[in-house]
């Protein structure tokens, strides 16, 4: 990638595809608290599978590799993030006591560089 935008924009959507399933199927979504019995759950243990994991990958390849387009205010967020997705997909093969929780301030910061045509 050539600028902060252009990384920011890749992460962005990467983070809005994740957001959409957890708000969807998660354990807080709406068909979660009204049908604990439905399928959601099965569906949210499949999408965290085949694309939350693998787009959180992505997202920290890419922060590795254009390091250098990653602002510096966005440092503590970036490190927050990677503990966060490090400690989700542990905690997919083996249930943690506790792990970073996602950290909004990372999607702002996101938001905040991105560019939307």
């Amino acid at each position: 990638m050539e600028t902060t935008e252009e990384l920011m924009t890749f992460v962005s959507g990467l983070l809005r595809q994740n957001h959409h399933y957890f708000k969807r199927y998660g354990p807080r979504s709406e068909i979660a608290a009204s049908d604990p019995g439905s399928s959601a759950h099965a569906v949210w243990t499949a999408r965290r599978l085949d694309t939350l994991l693998p787009n959180n990958r992505a997202i920290l390849r890419a922060l590795e590799v254009n390091a250098g387009l990653v602002p510096r205010e966005m440092a503590e967020a970036v490190l927050l993030f990677t503990d966060h997705a490090k400690g989700y997909e542990q905690n997919q093969y083996g249930r943690l006591d506790h792990y970073q929780m996602f950290p909004e301030e990372f999607a702002q910061f996101v938001e905040k560089w991105a560019k939307y045509e």
